[in-house]
This record gives structure tokens, C-alpha cells and sequence, in this order.
């Protein structure tokens, strides 16, 4: 493998250490790791010791470990437990003791946090608004008003439950509990509760919207019901009868139906709609809404009416533009294409995928030397397009490594920075939130060159999601190295060898997927390096003869082995086609062979840029062009994007 060497430019400026009060002294700056390696051993005995209960040998830990960079870690925990255990005391005064001498750490705001919890847990309401003015305490609205309305600061009123409903973050339990409180003291209007009906059914949310019949009469109920059923199952009630009338609820119910049934049959809700668009006396605003949705969805599908349909809109936005490019694109309208293009505003046609579509039509249309000339400047870049564009000239790849160096000073000014000793005492101890919340507070105020430097030393430690964090956030966008690290090569390279794949393919993956964060958890539940949704892990451990726990995940030997296993999956289900088996691994098999042309063959490159899911279709671009760059860092031959991306054909 080719090996990582660090070049620098120029730097001018000199890392500043960060105001802390508790910076390190000179002969900290100089402690070796040995020197801490002593007190690392103390620090889990401590943590352990916890854990069991053998609180006199943990302190006795804690008092040996007096100037250890995190032993407030150890405080913190103590003081918890003690809160959790209702251990006695006075743990408040433990709380703002901490809270006051570590003021400066990411603990101390948790600590707080979690002490007001408490506090509101066990409906100490004076106490919890007394702490509600402390500069660390976080705002909570919902949790302040319930501890004001059972203190008698408040009392019940229709505008409290108002603002509760419509104003503050209405999925919160503590405004769900407050709402349930106050509606027992105060009856809610009924425009009251239509309007929270409306924002909730707007969301979608129809599940929180059905609690709400219990304020309505029969005939609301039955309207509710309606809503529900029309949002629930749009294209069964196109011609209810209860919809007919042209009433300012229908029109809503009517106006979201069709949104909603474009979302999986685009033509009949298209159909549909221009049949009542002008039936009802919508407002121009909610008409121009579902036009735009029915219109994008039906590019989605590509529908034949799709460019008319983009065409009819009043306004363009971002999106509704790049549609009416995409949709020229898979009728081959070249002509078409140019001048979508040339109407969008300088700073969207200066974008590297229109510049790469402009230079094709140009192509396409037999000016070959205008099309050369945008390839040309494409191909400077390291990226997706540019490989691509490097690919239409036969050129080769613009790859180069100019990751920088640390410079003395640099190095002295960050080392000896407390935060960044805490922050790696974090990560060599596995603490890994703890880690990366202090990596935070170090580098939240850091500029470019900040950040470069940062990032150098973070690779340095082996911590390279760090890495690839703050040096995203640069313009050095060459840093090859502390961008496209090959962290785990042993396990890369042996399930690459069992499954028969490419490892800079798993490494591409990967590091989209994660960027290296091993115990990184998705909103949507997907867990760990390849990010492996639960019931996909299981399918394939079961595949694979093996049982997984849901926590195995985050073991970076399981989820790299049933990432690969999946890999090999996907590309078996679409014949070895790495284009389609990237996409189905971030939208699913299923998404993908409904994205497949209805007959004839479609370019890769066009196919991927007209990819209906926003998310996939910049995963696709990201995935091939990671492919690429760690194809050239591990020394093989470069395979050229274009050999990669045969035609896309119909199931």
C-alpha cells in the first residue's frame, strides 16, 4: 500500500490554545504517553470499581488520579450514580460543586441537565425553576410551564394550552404531558383544535391526529375520520362524496390527497388532479403546491407529461430546475438540455454535474470543441465528474496527495492545548461520545488552517474519523491522505478476499457510509461501520450461519463481515453491475429495479444523475469517486470510472 506522506504549503498562522483556564503546565506538555499510561490502568480500575460498588477503593483511584486530564469523568459518573441510586446527601450541592469547578467541559452541562431531570422527575418544581437562570441550563419551554403551572406561578388558561399545541415542539413528552394536563382544566376551542388537527395532519402524523376525537362531536369525528382514511388511502377515496363540497377543509384534505398519491402512482394521481385542480376554489399558493409535487413526482417516474408538466409550473425553484434538465435528459433532448441549463442561475450552472451535462449536450449536438474545452476544466478535479469528464477525453485522472505536515510550532501550540489532551485521553479510553463532544469544543472556533493542523494530528492518533471531519470542513479538498484513511486494512482486505470484492469498493462504502465512526448510529436505526440496519444484519447473519446482537454492531470485525456479506449480496442481485449494487445497498434492491429503464439501455452516467432519490443519487457519485481515490492510495491500478459503468438495461 502506498504510504501517506504529509506535505505543507504554507502556514502562517500559529495555533492558538484555547482560552481554558486549566491549561496544562510545561511539564505536562512534555508527559509521554508511558507517563499516562500508569494512569489510564488507575482510571479504568476507578471505573470498574463503580460499577461493583467499591466506592472506597474508587475513590481512592479518584484522589491518586488528582490532575489527570479527565478525571472529572470519573466525578461525573459518581455523582450520577449516586442520583440514580437516591444514595442521599446533598447531591444538589455534589451537582453545582461539579458543575462550578468543570464549568469549562462538556460534563458540566450534562451534569446540570441531568440533575434538572431529576429534579422535574420528582416534582421538585421550585427547585427545578431555580436552576432554569443558571448559565449552563438548557432551555426546555414545555418542561418550565409545567413546573410553573404546578408551582402557581401559572395558571391554567386557553392561551397556555395554545401556545403548548401550536407553538412549542408539539412530539415532545414533556408538551404531550403538559397539553393532557391542561385540557383537563381548561376546554379547548374548537378552532383550537382543528388548527392543531391541521398542523398535525400536514406532518403526517395521522397517528397523533386520532387522539383528537375524543374534543369533537359526532360530525367533526366522522370529517376527522375522513382526513385520515383520504390521507391514509388517497387513490380509494378520489371520488368520496363527502369531498365534493367546496369547503375550505375539503379543499386541504383534497389538496394533500393528491400530494400524498403521487408518492407512489404518479400518473393516476396526475390524472386525478388535473381533473379537480380548477373543480375546487383552492388558494394560489396550496393549487401551485400540489402542481409542484404531482410535476416532480411525474419527472420522478418519467412520465411522458413530466416536462410538460414542470413547464405549466408559475415558479422554479432549485429542484423543479434540475428536474426539467434530468427529465430532458432521459428523453435525449439535447438541445432541450442546453437551454435548461443556460437558464439556471450562476451559481447552480456552475455546478460540477451541469457543467458535465452542458459539455455532453454539446457532445451530443456534434460541438466537439466546446464540449472539450468544459471536459478540460472538469478534469482538474479529483471528483466524480471530473473522473468522468477525464474518461469523455481519455485523459488521465487529476489525483494528487497534498496533505500538509505539522509544523513545530503548530504542533507545540495544539498539543499542549488542554482540550485536545482531554480529548484524546477520551478516544485512547474508548469513550468515544465523551471524545468527540471535547474534539468539538476544541475545534469549534478553529479556521482553516486551524483545523488542517488539527486534523494532521488526529490522523497521527489513528483517530480518523476526526480527521476527516475537520479537514471536510477546509478548502484543502487534496488532502488524500487524512481524507480517505484505510483504517481496519486486515479486516477490509479478508472479507473483500471471502466475498470476492474490490476492498477500495468496501473502503468506498464505508467511508461514505460512516466516515469511519464505528459506533455511529443513523436516525433511521442503521448502526456502526457500513451502517447495517438491525433486521439486515439479522437477514444476513442468518445468511451467513451465524447469530448477531443488535449491540454486536458497533464491533468493527462484525459489522465489516456482514457489511461485506451484504455487498456481495446486493451485486449478485443486479449480475455484478457495481453501479446498481451501490445504489441498492443505500435505497434497497426493490427501490433500485424499480428505477430501471422500461426498455431500452440507458447510459450509467445519465442513469445515476437522474436517480429520483436525492440521498442515493449523491451516495452513488460519492461511492465511485471514494472507489477511485482509495484504488489509487492502495497503489493498484487506477480502473477508470467509465470501465465500471456499463449500461444500465431493463429488469
Amino acid at each position: 500500500m502506498r504510504r501517506a506522506f504529509t506535505g505543507l504549503a504554507v502556514l502562517t498562522a500559529v495555533l492558538l490554545v484555547s482560552p481554558d483556564a486549566h491549561a496544562v503546565s510545561q511539564k505536562e506538555e512534555l508527559r509521554t504517553d508511558s507517563d499516562f499510561m500508569v494512569e489510564r490502568v488507575r482510571f479504568q480500575q476507578a471505573r470498574r470499581q463503580l460499577q461493583t460498588g467499591k466506592l472506597d477503593l474508587f475513590q481512592a483511584n479518584v484522589d491518586a488520579l488528582n490532575g489527570y486530564p479527565i478525571v472529572q469523568y470519573l466525578k461525573y459518573k459518581h455523582i450520577l450514580r449516586a442520583m440514580e441510586t437516591n444514595a442521599g446527601g446533598n447531591q444538589e450541592r455534589s451537582v453545582l460543586q461539579f458543575v462550578d469547578e468543570y464549568h469549562w467541559s462538556h460534563l458540566a452541562g450534562q451534569l446540570l441537565a441531568r440533575w434538572r431531570s431529576t429534579l422535574f422527575d420528582r416534582g421538585d418544581w421550585q427547585a427545578y425553576l431555580n436552576l432554569s437562570q443558571h448559565p449552563l441550563a438548557g432551555s426546555d419551554a414545555c418542561r418550565s410551564k409545567r413546573a410553573q403551572l404546578e408551582s402557581g406561578v401559572i395558571k391554567p388558561s386557553a392561551k397556555l394550552l395554545e401556545s403548548v399545541w401550536l407553538d412549542d415542539p408539539w412530539t415532545a413528552e414533556a408538551c404531550l404531558a403538559l397539553a393532557d394536563i391542561l385540557v383537563g382544566q381548561v376546554a379547548p376551542s374548537p378552532t383550537l383544535v382543528w388548527n392543531r388537527i391541521e398542523r398535525i395532519m400536514q406532518r403526517g402524523a395521522w397517528r397523533s391526529a386520532e387522539p383528537m376525537q375524543r374534543f369533537l362531536n359526532q360530525r367533526d369525528r366522522a370529517t376527522l375520520a375522513l382526513w385520515i382514511d383520504a390521507y391514509r388511502n388517497p387513490g380509494d377515496n378520489a371520488d368520496n362524496p363527502a369531498l365534493k363540497t367546496d369547503t375550505r377543509l375539503n379543499r386541504v384534505i383534497v389538496a394533500q390527497q393528491h400530494s400524498r398519491w403521487s408518492t407512489y402512482a404518479a400518473e393516476a394521481a396526475d390524472t386525478h388532479w388535473q381533473t379537480v385542480r380548477n373543480r375546487y376554489a383552492f388558494s394560489d399558493s396550496l393549487r401551485a403546491k400540489v402542481d409542484r409535487d404531482i410535476a416532480l413526482r411525474t419527472a420522478h417516474a418519467n412520465l411522458s407529461v413530466a416536462a410538460a408538466r414542470l413547464a405549466a409550473l408559475g415558479e422554479h425553484d432549485e429542484t423543479t430546475r434540475a428536474w426539467t434538465i434530468r427529465v430532458a435528459l432521459r428523453n435525449n433532448r439535447w438541445q432541450d438540455v442546453l437551454h435548461a441549463i443556460a437558464q439556471l442561475p450562476e451559481s447552480e450552472r456552475e455546478s460540477s454535474q451541469w457543467q458535465y451535462w452542458q459539455a455532453r449536450a454539446l457532445e451530443m449536438l456534434g460541438e466537439g470543441d466546446q464540449a472539450k474545452i468544459a471536459y478540460r476544466q472538469l478534469a482538474d478535479h479529483a471528483t466524480y465528474h471530473g473522473f468522468l469528464a477525464a474518461d469523455r477525453l481519455n485523459v488521465g485522472y487529476a489525483i494528487r496527495d497534498e496533505a500538509p505536515a505539522l509544523t513545530l510550532e503548530m504542533r507545540s501550540a495544539l498539543v499542549s492545548n488542554a482540550e485536545a489532551i482531554r480529548a484524546r485521553e477520551y478516544f485512547l479510553l474508548g469513550l468515544r461520545v465523551d471524545a468527540r463532544r471535547s474534539w468539538k469544543r476544541l475545534t469549534q472556533n478553529f479556521n482553516d488552517e486551524q483545523l488542517t493542523a488539527a486534523a494532521t494530528l488526529a490522523s497521527e492518533w489513528g483517530w480518523h474519523d476526526r480527521a476527516i471531519f475537520a479537514i471536510g470542513k477546509t478548502p484543502f479538498n487534496r488532502n488524500l491522505s487524512l481524507r480517505f484513511p484505510m483504517p481496519y486494512d486486515d479486516k477490509v482486505i479478508a472479507v473483500s478476499k471471502r466475498n470476492a470484492l474490490e476492498p477500495a469498493w468496501v473502503y468506498g462504502v464505508m467511508r461514505r457510509e460512516s466516515g469511519f465512526i464505528a459506533d455511529i448510529r443513523s436516525h433511521a436505526g442503521a448502526i456502526g461501520l457500513m451502517q447495517l440496519m438491525p433486521k439486515t444484519a439479522q437477514y444476513v447473519a442468518k445468511q451467513m450461519g451465524r447469530q448477531v446482537r443488535i449491540g454486536d454492531l458497533i464491533d468493527e470485525h462484525v459489522n465489516i463481515s456482514l457489511g461485506g456479506h451484504y455487498l456481495r449480496y446486493v451485486l449478485n442481485k443486479f449480475d455484478d453491475h457495481q453501479v446498481l449494487a451501490t445504489a441498492a445497498y443505500n435505497a434497497g434492491p426493490n427501490r433500485v429495479k424499480s428505477w430501471l429503464p422500461d426498455q431500452s439501455k440507458l447510459a450509467a452516467d445519465l442513469w445515476v444523475d437522474t436517480i429520483p432519490f436525492r440521498e442515493t443519487r449523491r451516495y452513488v457519485r460519492a461511492v465511485l469517486a471514494y472507489t477511485t481515490l482509495f484504488e489509487w492510495r492502495m497503489f493498484q491500478r487506477v480502473t477508470r470510472l467509465s470501465e465500471r459503468m456499463s449500461q444500465i438495461a431493463s429488469p
